[in-house]
């Protein structure tokens, strides 16, 4: 056998007294420098753990011993000994480190450990005491990071172990050694530069009596380490958010027929038990509520039974006194046969609530007591309130009334007055008392608008409009009142203003009628380049049908204070007193102004600074109609004459841009003699040098409008222009533009040429209630195809005679009834083209005599007459009232002539033209 071995195992066969007898070639090797080791003793060529003597007693089949090379002390083999009883002993000499995998004689049990210990992940080590060497599997160095081809001595394993926790390693193996305590403790290390948490256990190996060796493991336990810490720190989280929410919890577990109880301390706790009460049924029960112990107790019978979830809200007695209030909710498991096995819950103290509850319903209580209270005081405000606000406005109705009625006499007179020919004084005094009229009925009227947006009476209305129309009339009406003051009123407009757009005109027009007004008011004349008024309007488009027009209204007057800004449009307020008593007015103006912007959704900006001037910009929401009108191309071409280029100055730029809505196209000439004669030209020629010396060329082939400049103008021989009248240079508005070429085109189908300055009176009647200065009416010297005769009712006398001489200069008869029951008689017993009738009449009043009359028309089966209301009355509402009542018209007091004839022109058979 040891010759088949020799080959290849290091092999000794000694006898009794170990002494070698024989040995292997590879067994050679391992003594050399040594030359022989025949019949040499084991103790010659190894370093025992024990003496030799006390070694072989310990030695039988299988053992193994740790030793170290004689020559060599830091080289250490493992001896395995085989039939050690017998005259030869068989020795088999391994390297330890190379033992469990190397050694072909291992038993199976052995392998079987030593594959499990691989399995395990766990690292082998053994501590030789005696010579302090160390063993270190190969596991064990890659668990901590090192090749296992690495040095690594006991030492060094110390010191590579975290600092804080290197005491305890050696303090542990003494105790270990000395005192045979397990060896089996945690440490940390760094491996790649993670610490990592490592499990040391380990067993000592006695030879008589004396520790020789101690082997042992290593295991990697950092997942189990980290896992424990986060477990700690949920337990931890848990019970710290279980004792801010006051929750404690329960359970029961079912063995044979008895239940077996346990709850935490925080449950405990919330009950006030002591410490052996936990798992108490019986004291806790106890401690629940005399109203809620038999309910609660019952239900928690019910759920061990059923199985189904208990969930109860009730209450415990705290040391028989204080009450604690609990929820408790379990839900029960069910064993592998369906029966109730455990129930486990929790419990919530929710006294704190329960307290916050009771209070919260007592505040909750007072306060509707409150509520009820003050709503009771609200609603009898309101109704004060109301009642106030009707008392006011049936006020504001009756001084419209009695105000308008007595104006009526007055505006009514002067107007038939103005008709009769008076002297130059007389006319004076006459213009004097008109405009001072129609002051007070413009400061009523602003006092009736104010009233009207406070109440939120005033609506608005929308329906399509030009607005270039509109600013012209505007200008129209200050052109006298500007020239007289000496302000330079200009107007541009932009290129993009459509000619048609949908809101309401005369709420529009009032803004800015009332702005430009002001404007012109408080203008300065003593400024270099005089006074001057500009208005300018933009279009800017926001949307497919929403726009904005935005005015931009500027003067070089006195200007504003920047504290006075701040109350402008406030009723009644003007910037000083001086102010007040020497350009007049009320303040109520600019305040209607701003209530009426809001009420449209737009907006106001003012820019002012004391001796300076203001500009006030105006932002309008305007809707566009889904069509767009286009205006009427009134030439095909038009011809452009002009000693200077169009665009030269601003007012020839405006003038050019609005005769291109009006014609086909523009061609700018040099002299008339290009100018090709047809029935669809015309000329515009704009001079702008000595008038004089261009007399002769103002008749052309063609209709022409002749545009001078100031001074031309001025310069201008007027008696050399027999056919014709020329046109100052200034910005004009498109509307009006139109309307000089509308007239142009007409005298060329006409074969006459009257181009005076265009004076469209019917465009301002509608402006005249909003001005401050009323223009006398036309002389209506009217030829009537018939006389009319129609019923007046009407209560007031100096009315009466107004009204009669009013429809005696348009040419029809009246008769008068002094109050409703007279006029209602009157009707039945004659035939009446119309009647014209007061609101407010003694006996009967305008609005009971209208239903009476229709209703006896009903029975009767007479044809309807013309019902038309002659009233004082002004307020939002008013005129709805009259039509509700069965009337056909409304004429607001004080009664104008031009107003008269137009609304009687609309019911009577006659012709109001002539």
């Amino acid at each position: 056998m040891l010759t088949a071995l020799k080959d290849s195992m290091p092999i000794l066969i000694v006898t009794s007294e170990w002494y070698v007898s024989h040995t292997t070639a590879v067994a050679e090797k391992l003594f050399a420098p040594v030359d022989n080791v025949i019949n040499k003793h084991l103790e010659d060529l190894f370093i025992f753990p024990l003496c030799v003597e006390e070694q072989q007693k310990t030695i039988a089949d299988g053992s193994l011993v740790q030793v170290s090379l004689r020559t060599s002390p830091n080289v250490q083999f493992l001896l395995s000994f085989y039939d050690v009883r017998s005259n030869e002993i068989f020795v088999h000499i391994a390297e330890l480190s190379t033992y469990y995998c190397q050694n072909p004689l291992e038993d199976e049990q052995t392998r079987i450990l030593r594959h499990a210990v691989n399995s395990a992940n766990l690292g082998v080590w053994c501590y030789d005491l005696l010579n302090k060497t160390a063993y270190f599997s190969p596991k064990f160095k890659s668990l901590i990071g090192l090749p296992a081809s690495a040095e690594l001595d006991w030492d060094t394993l110390k010191r590579m172990i975290y600092h804080e926790d290197q005491p305890l390693f050696a303090e542990l193996l003494a105790h270990h050694i000395e005192q045979g305590l397990m060896l089996h403790f945690e440490f940390r290390l760094e491996v790649r530069g993670t610490i990592h948490w490592f499990e040391f256990k380990g067993e000592q190996v006695k030879y008589c009596i004396r520790t020789h060796s101690v082997y042992g493991i290593l295991a990697d336990c950092t997942h189990e380490k980290d896992m424990l810490v986060a477990l700690h720190d949920a337990e931890e989280s848990k019970e710290l958010a279980m004792q801010a929410g006051k929750i404690g919890t329960w359970r029961a577990i079912r063995v044979a027929n008895q239940w077996l109880w346990n709850w935490d301390h925080q449950a405990n706790e919330i009950f006030k038990l002591s410490e052996d009460g936990i798992g108490n049924l019986h004291l806790w029960e106890a401690s629940l509520h005399p109203d809620d112990k038999v309910r609660v107790t019952q239900a928690l019978e019910a759920s061990l039974n059923s199985g189904e979830t208990f969930e109860q809200r009730y209450r415990g007695l705290l040391n028989d006194k204080d009450i604690v209030v609990v929820y408790a909710k379990g839900v029960v498991g069910l064993d592998d046969q369906g029966r109730p096995a455990r129930i486990d819950g929790v419990v919530i103290d929710q006294t704190d609530v329960y307290i916050a509850q009771k209070k919260l319903q007592h505040i909750n209580q007072e306060l509707e007591q409150r509520v009820a209270e003050r709503t009771a005081d609200l609603e009898a405000a309101i109704i004060k309130a109301e009642q106030a606000n009707r008392t006011k406005s049936d006020f504001l109705s009756m001084m419209s009334h009695e105000l308008r009625t007595p104006m009526n006499g007055i505006i009514g007179s002067l107007d038939l007055m103005a008709l009769s020919e008076l002297d130059e004084d007389n006319q004076e005094l006459l213009e004097t008392a008109s405009i001072s009229a129609n002051n007070l009925v413009s400061i009523l009227n602003d006092i009736l608008d104010l009233a009207k947006v406070e109440q939120g009476k005033m609506e608005l209305e929308s329906y399509p409009f030009s607005p270039s129309k509109m600013l012209n009339n505007i200008i129209k009406t200050f052109e006298a009142h500007a020239r007289d003051k000496s302000v330079k009123l200009t107007v541009h407009e932009d290129i993009k203003l459509p000619l048609e757009v949908i809101g309401d005109e005369n709420r529009v027009r009032q803004i800015i009628f009332n702005v430009v007004s002001n404007a012109i008011k408080f203008s300065v004349t003593d400024r270099e380049g005089g006074a001057k008024v500009t208005i300018n309007v933009h279009w800017v488009c926001e949307g497919v049908a929403l726009s904005h027009l935005i005015f931009k209204i500027g003067d070089n007057g006195i200007g504003i204070a920047p504290e006075v800004q701040k109350k402008l449009f406030t009723p009644f307020t003007q910037a000083e007193r001086s102010i007040t008593r020497k350009y007049g007015g009320t303040g109520l103006g600019l305040a209607i102004c701003g209530k009426l912007i809001d009420l449209m959704g737009g907006k106001v900006a003012l820019k002012s600074k004391p001796g300076e001037g203001s500009i006030f910009t105006i932002t309008i929401p305007i809707w566009r109609p889904r069509t767009q009108q286009q205006p009427d191309i009134l030439f095909n071409t038009l011809y452009w004459l002009s000693d200077t280029p169009w665009q030269s100055s601003l007012a020839l730029t405006q003038l050019y841009n609005a005769c291109t809505h009006f014609c086909s196209e523009i061609k700018i000439i040099e002299s008339p003699s290009e100018i090709k004669e047809t029935d669809d030209t015309a000329l515009i020629r704009v001079v702008t040098t000595q008038a004089e010396a261009c007399v002769e060329q103002i008749l052309s082939p063609i209709p022409e409008l002749v545009f001078l400049d100031e001074k031309a103008f001025a310069n201008l021989n007027s008696t050399a222009l027999t056919t014709q009248k020329p046109k100052p240079i200034a910005p004009q508005t498109q509307y009006a533009i139109g309307q000089l070429l509308s007239k142009l085109k007409a005298s060329q189908q006409d074969g006459e040429a009257d181009l005076g300055e265009l004076n469209d009176f019917s465009e301002l009647d509608a402006l005249l209630s909003l001005d401050d200065k009323a223009s006398s009416p036309t002389d209506d010297k009217t030829d009537t195809n018939g006389k009319q005769h129609i019923l007046l009712a009407e209560d007031n006398p100096f009315n009466q005679k107004l009204i009669v001489k009013q429809l005696s200069r348009l040419g029809v008869s009246c008769d008068i009834a002094n109050n409703g029951k007279e006029a209602l008689a009157m009707f039945k017993s004659k035939q009446y083209q119309l009647l014209l009738t007061d609101c407010h009449m003694p006996e009967i009043d305008g609005y009971e005599l209208t239903k009476l009359i229709r209703a006896f028309e009903s029975r009767e089966e007479r044809s309807a007459i013309p019902i038309v209301a002659v009233t004082g009355a002004a307020m939002k509402g008013d005129k709805e009232l009259c039509l509700d009542s069965g009337m056909n018209d409304y004429v607001s007091k004080p009664v104008r002539l031009q107003e008269l004839k137009n609304t009687l022109g609309k019911w009577l058979d006659m012709d109001f033209t002539q």
